[in-house]
C-alpha cells in the first residue's frame, strides 16, 4: 500500500482499506459504548454505542462498494461504480434508523429521572476516557472519509463520513456533558437532550438522502431489482461527461 498516495491521490483501493480500518475501530467503540451504557446507564453512551453500530454497518457497505481484489482494471472500476447508488441509499436508511433508535432511548432516560451521585461518579472516569479517544480517532476518520469522497466522487463514502461526523459530535457532547454534570449535577438532563439532538440530526440527514434518491434521482429504491443491480442505471460518477475528468473514478486510480 502506497502511504504517500493514500493522502495525495487516493484510489478505490485506499477507500477500501479506510473502510476496513473504520469497521475495526467502530466495532470496538460499539462494544465499549453499549457495555458502558448497561453498566453505567448513561443515555449518551447508549446513543454512542448505537451510532457506532450504524457507522460500522455503513463502513461495511462502503467496504462492499470499493471491494476490488486483484488488479483494478477499467472493467472493475465500472463494476464498483455501479454499486454507488445502492450503497448511498443504504447508508441513508442506516442514518435514519440511527435517529429512530436514539430519540426514543433518550426520551426513556428522561422519564427514568436523575441518576444517583454514585452512578454519576462511577460513569465520569470511563466516559471522559472514551470521549477523549473518540474525538481524536473520529476527527481523523471523518477527514479522510470526506476527502476520499470528494476525490472519488462517492456519495456513499460522503454519507459514511457524515456518520463519522455524528460520532465526532457525540464524542464531544459526551465530554462536555460529563464535565458539566460533574460540576453541576442539577444539569443531568443535558445528557439526554444532547442525545435527542444527535438523533434528530440523524433523522434529518437520513430522510433527506432518501427523499433525494426518490424525488430528484428517481431511483426505485423500494424495488428488489434496484438492490440486485438490475435497473440498468448508468454509474453516476463515471457518466459525468468527458468535460469533468476530475470526477471520474478512472482518473484517480
Amino acid at each position: 500500500m502506497n502511504f504517500t498516495g493514500c493522502f495525495k491521490n487516493p484510489t478505490a483501493k485506499h477507500a477500501f482499506y479506510l473502510s476496513v480500518i473504520g469497521c475495526a475501530v467502530e466495532g470496538l467503540f460499539t462494544a465499549v459504548g453499549l457495555a458502558g451504557y448497561f453498566v453505567l446507564g448513561s443515555p449518551l453512551l447508549l446513543v454512542y454505542g448505537l451510532e457506532n453500530v450504524v457507522d460500522f454497518i455503513s463502513s461495511a457497505v462502503v467496504l462492499w462498494r470499493f471491494y476490488a481484489p486483484g488488479e483494478l482494471t477499467k472493467a472493475r472500476e465500472l463494476e464498483l461504480a455501479s454499486r454507488e447508488e445502492r450503497a448511498g441509499v443504504a447508508v441513508s436508511f442506516l442514518i435514519l434508523l440511527l435517529g429512530c433508535l436514539v430519540v426514543p432511548a433518550a426520551v426513556g432516560d428522561l422519564e427514568e429521572g436523575a441518576p444517583t451521585d454514585q452512578e454519576v461518579d462511577a460513569a465520569l472516569e470511563l466516559v471522559m476516557i472514551i470521549s477523549f479517544l473518540s474525538v481524536t480517532i473520529f476527527t481523523s476518520l471523518t477527514y479522510l472519509k470526506l476527502k476520499y469522497a470528494r476525490i472519488l466522487n462517492s456519495e456513499s463514502l460522503h454519507k459514511d463520513g457524515l456518520c463519522s461526523v455524528i460520532g465526532l459530535l457525540l464524542s464531544t457532547l459526551i465530554f462536555i456533558t460529563s464535565w458539566l454534570i460533574n460540576k453541576y449535577p442539577i444539569l443531568w438532563k443535558i445528557d439526554a437532550y444532547g442525545a435527542m439532538l444527535c438523533g434528530s440530526i440523524a433523522i434529518f440527514i437520513g430522510s433527506h438522502g432518501i427523499i433525494t434518491a426518490v424525488m430528484k434521482k428517481d431511483l426505485p429504491i423500494f424495488s428488489i431489482t434496484f438492490w440486485k443491480g438490475e435497473t440498468g442505471t448508468e454509474p453516476t460518477n463515471l457518466a459525468a461527461g468527458a468535460n469533468e475528468p476530475k470526477t471520474q473514478l478512472s482518473e484517480v486510480v
